[in-house]
This record gives C-alpha cells, structure tokens and sequence, in this order.
C-alpha cells in the first residue's frame, strides 16, 4: 500500500468531571492564583502534533456560565433538588471559587490561549448525557430536566418513569436500553431542540472557538427511533440550524466555525439513531463526522470506507476511548503501543485525523480520582501521542494491533464482536485487521489466544500464506518484546496465548485464517510490529 496522507494531527476531548474539576480543585489553591496559573493545563500540548483541544463545557449542565440551563456555580449553592436535600459543595468548590471568589472564567482563558499557542480551540456540547440515570438527584443535572420529566419530553415506552426505582426495574433488553425511557431528551419535542439551540447559540456568542462539537454518543438515542419517520426531517433541521449559529457566530469573530459530530460506528447505525449524515454532506452542513466507541473499548474496524465514500465532503476523525478489549470483560487501560496501532490502522484507511476521547491528562500530579481508573499508563500514553509529529513517526513506532469490539451495539444490527469464536473440527474462520503501512526493515508477530484447545489443533495462515510455529507466549513475553506497561494484555487469564514470526508486509488489511483439526475456542488475536 501507498504511504498515507496524515493532515490532521490528533484532536483531544479535554472532560469535565475527570480532568476539568480535579485541575481547578488545584489550581485555586495556588499562592498568588491569577489567570496564568491556568496556563499549564493549555501548554502541555503545544508543540506537538495535537492541533485541536475540545473543551467539553456540557454535559446535563453547564461548567460555563449560561442562563438558557443550570450552570456549575449554580449547582454549588443548590440546597434542595427534587425535593430532597443535596450539597454539592466539595464536588464543585474548583469551579466555584475559580469564577466567584477569584473571579476569573476559566473557560475564556483556556480557548483564548488555545489559540496564541497555535491550536484550534473547539467547545463540545453533549447532546444527551444520561449519567445518573437511576438517581432522584444527581450533580450534574440541569433543572431542565425535571421540567422534561413533568411535560413527558423523554424517549421511549414510559417518559413518565419513576427515577430512583434501582436497576433491577430497568429493562435492559428494550431497543432503547432501558435506562433511556428514564432519563433522554426526546428531540421531535419543540421545546427540547430550542433549549439546545439556545444554548449553542449563547456559548458561540460568549466564546471566540474555531469549532462546536455535538456530542451524540452522550448518547445517539435521541428519537423514539423505531416508530419515529420524521427523525431524519427533525434532526437534520436541527443540524441545520446549528449550522447558521456557527456561521452567525462566525461573521462576528471574522473566521469559519467548523462543526463537528461524534457518531456511531458506521452510517447505517447512524441512519438507524436517525442521523442523516450523507444529507449533512450533502448540504455542507458539518466538516468533521466523528465515529466512536460509547466507554468500554476502542473498536478496531470502524468503517472509514463507507464513511468517506458516502460522506465525501466531511472530513473523518476516528475516535478511540481510553480502554481496550478484545471481548466484554474486565476495564484495561491502551497502552502506548496499543493506541499507535490504532492510529496507524486507521490513517492507512483513510482517516484526516483521531481522536482521543477520556484520555486523562493533568499537568498536576492531582488527579482526583481512583488510581485503578486513571494510572501512569494513561498519562505515559497521552504524552506519546503528543510527539507522533509526522505520520513517519507513527508508522515506525512499535504497535500492537488488536481486534477488539462494538461495545454499544445499535438495536437491529448485530454486534461487530468477532472473538471469542468456536472453531468446529474441520471448519475454518475468517478475521481481519487493518494494519497500515509498515516501513521497511519492519518484524510482525501474530499471537493467538485460545481458551479451548491448543496450538496443535489449529493451523494458521497470514495473507494467504501458513504460518508455521505456533509456540507458547507469557504475557511477559509480549510486554517486554513491546515495551508494553505490566498488566496490559488484552485477554482474560484463563486464556492461553501463542505466537509466531510472520511477514511484515504493507496491506490494506492482514487476512487471517484459522483452521481448526479440533474443536477449538479463539479468544484473543494480535499482531505486532516492531
């Protein structure tokens, strides 16, 4: 294959909860506080090939000041919520004491300096966060809500659903997930699509950003979307309309506002959500579509194709989450060389840019939540992305390349879930991985992990070619031929890996085949490139 273009460097999606309050909650306490002590939080990713920050300003509420929804000031001196009590004090005293007691906005800050450091600042609005779906109170939650609740502006069979009811009465088996008759904004509501315009409209007026992000995967269930024809007319007269406020917002700063989308793992999950995005390519409605995972793992086999051939007028960012897995199991942290492998099978499809999503990163050692879900691994691997500055450095870096899964599947398809697979005796089967270019001089590695047979059960072939020496690997075999951090592998204990030396050759995508003599169990595939 051609070496590939790489233009668009790496967007970051900087969160609220995980790193915007747990830096302010420090920073406040500095001796001689002033707008430069928030500096650092911006600096660190200068000069490097991460050209967009995304500050994520809503999710229910507002961290920014608004008077369309509930902001985070206000949330701080809230007392009583749904009728009952509530002090948000300690969770919100960052943010309170930043714009009350030291009156400095921190946003305005960050988006001002953003731009003198040579990056584009974007601010990223979730169209439909649903955290804290169960509780009768919750601190992110904006007033607005409780108004929805009483109107019936929710999706799904029971609007009017009692909140605070436990998991154990939430139908997980329902289209809409369950959880979401509860707690999601219903978008064929008038009223529902006016808030959000008004906020939109507020923020690009408050704020000189070179971008707006929607959000949809904080969460795509915006319609009642099996019985909702008119979706497609509603939501791309929405989009639309968000279109004319970054344009109106752009004629007063005097630049181009570009709009993004996160969206799901394909068009046809998209369509099905009620996201018309060939009509917004069409029109020019948006310039970056961003395909992501919901939480649980990067997915390896987005559909960059169809994408860029259905939607040839917007550029694509694929967007990878903080975690990895090859099945549902256990939360493990991407490594370094994990996410270069993601980056690289991407852009060798055709990918302008990726996107890190809940990649938490702090220029204090303060980092406010438990270790075991934000470790050194995710600060190292951050830290490594930022020097990816050409698309030689990515392609000649060690990586590991991982078939992973669909974590949130769309009602009516059926999950991308290749592993574990049941391999019958006599049968075979097919998997694939996109790989990218591979620079001369380059050594592949396939491991294989079963849970049922063994090496000499099965045979193996690589771009058509068999692939002989299945041998038994440790996990500290891997870890240390990749540089990879301890504890970083991919699969469940139980699992049994092997490996093998195979050709390191630039294709589109490796094709593997396993054949099994043996009833055998396939877990866990991976190729490395060193």
């Amino acid at each position: 294959m051609k070496h590939p273009k790489y233009s668009g460097g790496i967007i970051v999606n900087i969160d609220i909860n995980t790193v915007i309050f747990p830096f302010l909650e420090r920073a406040v306490e500095e001796e001689n506080f002033s707008e430069k002590t928030l500096y650092p939080f911006v600096d660190q990713y200068a000069d490097s090939n991460v050209k967009v920050l995304i500050f994520n300003n809503f999710c229910q509420s507002s961290i920014t000041p608004t008077k369309v929804f509930t902001d985070f000031v206000h949330k701080h001196d809230m007392k009583v919520e749904n009728g009952g009590e509530v002090d948000y004090r300690d969770i919100f005293k960052g943010v309170y004491k930043c714009n009350v007691e030291h009156g400095v906005e921190p946003f305005g800050v960050w988006i001002d300096r953003t731009r003198e450091r040579g990056l584009e600042a974007w601010i990223s609005v979730r169209m439909n966060d649903n955290h804290g779906f169960i509780e009768d109170a919750f601190f992110v939650r904006s007033e607005f809500f409780y108004e929805a609740k009483a109107n019936g502006w929710f999706v799904g069979h029971n609007p009017n659903g009692s909140l605070g009811s436990g998991l154990n009465e939430v139908d997980f088996s329902d289209p809409y997930g369950g959880y979401s008759c509860h707690t999601l904004y219903n978008y064929a509501v008038p009223e529902v699509r006016q808030k959000m315009l008004d906020y939109i409209e507020e923020q690009l007026d408050m704020y000189n950003v070179d971008g707006l992000e929607l959000d949809f995967m904080r969460n795509a269930i915006c319609f009642d979307f099996t019985n909702c024809p008119e979706k497609y007319d509603i939501m791309n007269d929405f989009i639309r309309n968000v279109r004319k406020l970054a344009d109106k917002a752009g004629e007063k700063y005097g630049h181009y506002i570009k709009v993004a989308a996160r969206m799901p793992r394909d068009i046809e999950r998209a369509l099905m959500y009620g996201f018309d995005t060939e009509t917004w390519s069409e029109e020019k409605l948006v310039d970056y579509l961003i395909p992501s995972p919901n939480y649980f793992s990067c997915d390896s086999d987005m559909g960059v194709a169809e994408w860029t051939k259905r939607c040839p007028n917007i550029k694509l960012s694929i967007g990878f989450e903080s975690l990895a897995l090859s099945r549902r199991g256990k939360f493990r942290m991407v490594s370094e060389d994990v996410l270069n492998g993601m980056m690289a099978g991407y852009l060798g499809q055709g990918a302008d840019s990726v996107y890190l999503y809940n990649f938490y990163i702090n220029p204090y050692d303060h980092i406010g939540i438990p270790a075991k879900q934000v470790d050194e691994n995710t600060k190292r691997t951050l830290q490594l992305a930022k020097r990816f500055d050409t698309v030689d450095d990515i392609y000649s870096h060690r990586r590991r390349h991982l078939i992973t899964y669909e974590d949130n599947c769309t009602y009516g398809f059926e999950r991308y879930q290749p592993l574990p697979s049941e391999i019958t005796s006599g049968e075979s089967k097919s998997f694939s991985l996109a790989i990218g270019y591979i620079p001369e001089g380059k050594c592949a590695t396939l491991v294989v992990g079963l849970s049922e047979g063994c090496a000499d059960d099965i045979t193996v072939t690589v771009n058509g070619k068999v692939c002989g020496g299945m041998k038994p690997c440790t996990a500290g075999q891997i870890e240390s031929l990749m540089s990879a951090t301890p504890g970083q592998l991919y699969c469940e204990k139980e699992t049994v890996l092997y490996s093998a030396a195979i050709e390191a050759e630039s294709f589109d995508r490796y094709a593997i085949e396993i054949k099994a003599d043996k009833k055998v169990v396939v877990d866990y595939i991976e190729i490395d490139i060193i």
